[in-house]
């Protein structure tokens, strides 16, 4: 079986939103990233990067990773709340053509990846139960009259909440189908997201 295509993407503006890019140094945040594409490329010819131009100077004129192609369609974000970082990914996901495993730049491969997750449906990094900041911004998003997806809704999330990670990968069908769904306000108001940035899909009509 053909191995599966690694996705990475940059969103300028997100890492920009933090102090070093979250990271103790901005040098630490550069040798991140080269030490995950450096790595995945030992066992994946086909590594491609979304980013935006200002992410494509960076990885690829200046530290000069070997992608095999650059995408810099997030340069579309541009006016978006960089504190909304999940945006980038959201954006590289839906502009998959076929199956591919999306990796963060500070996840590093030290063999390839097992053939469960190769061959996976849909992969996701961890499952975060009852996570307490997870549940204090539905909270929020609660008392901000955010609406939900009816199969939200048909179960109490306030009471025992998951967040399933996606920092890995699926099949491309699963993320056309969900990944507009997406939680909003009534449509009477104005956009607004929860204080950390956080925010999600509604289903398109």
């Amino acid at each position: 079986m053909k191995a599966p295509r690694i996705v990475q993407s940059y969103w300028s503006k997100a890492y920009q939103n933090t102090p070093n890019s979250g990271w103790a140094f901005r040098e630490s945040h550069y040798m991140s990233w080269a030490l995950s594409c450096l790595l995945l490329k030992q066992f994946y010819d086909e590594i491609e990067l979304v980013t935006d131009s200002e992410g494509a100077d960076l990885l690829i004129n200046k530290l000069h990773l070997p992608y095999m192609s650059c995408l810099t369609i997030l340069d579309k974000l541009k006016n978006e709340n960089p504190a909304i970082w999940a945006l980038g990914k959201i954006a590289a996901y839906e502009v998959q053509q076929e199956s591919f495993i999306h990796v963060d730049g500070d996840i590093y491969i030290w063999k390839p990846f097992p053939k469960r997750i190769e061959e996976a449906g849909i992969v996701a990094q961890n499952i975060e139960k009852n996570y307490s900041m997870g549940i204090n911004l539905l909270d929020e998003m609660r008392d901000k009259n955010f609406t939900f997806p009816f199969h939200l809704s048909l179960v109490d999330i306030f009471a025992s909440f998951f967040i399933i990670n996606p920092k890995l990968g699926a099949k491309v069908r699963f993320f056309c189908e969900e990944q507009s769904l997406l939680f909003v306000q009534p449509s009477n108001q104005s956009p607004q997201t929860a204080s950390d940035g956080a925010v999600c899909l509604a289903k398109n009509s």
